[in-house]
């Protein structure tokens, strides 16, 4: 990144690890455009040890998003920094086969509950 680099949007995979599944989504799409200048950027910070299956599952999961919302990689810069061991993380593992959709309002707790997400 430059000096000249908007940052619309900066996430720790910490913190999503311990967020409900939806809100991802939520933040991505709340930076949402039509076009993105050449030099605006999504900034995740990969601070989460390699070896974490959750972070796998994650990544896929954002990558499903980003699709969804037709954003280009181009503009997701990942800045690797540190190796925190997230305790009871998020399930993101989303099968392939099935549409995310339906689940962009459905919040899933860390311990498995899950409810319909009624704010936006």
């Amino acid at each position: 990144m430059t000096s000249l680099t908007k940052i619309l949007l900066q996430k720790s995979y910490s913190d999503l690890l311990q967020q409900p599944i939806n809100q991802i989504y939520r933040d991505i799409k709340s930076v949402h455009k039509d076009a993105f200048a050449d030099n605006e950027r999504i900034v995740f910070i990969d601070d989460v040890v390699d070896e974490l299956p959750a972070k796998t599952a994650m990544l896929k999961y954002i990558d499903r998003i980003l699709e969804h919302l037709d954003i280009d990689k181009f503009f997701i810069e990942v800045i690797n920094w540190g190796n925190i061991h997230v305790k009871n993380p998020t399930n993101y593992a989303i099968p392939d086969s099935m549409c995310i959709t339906p689940y962009l309002s459905l919040e899933i707790d860390v311990d498995g509950g899950f409810h319909r997400c009624i704010g936006t």
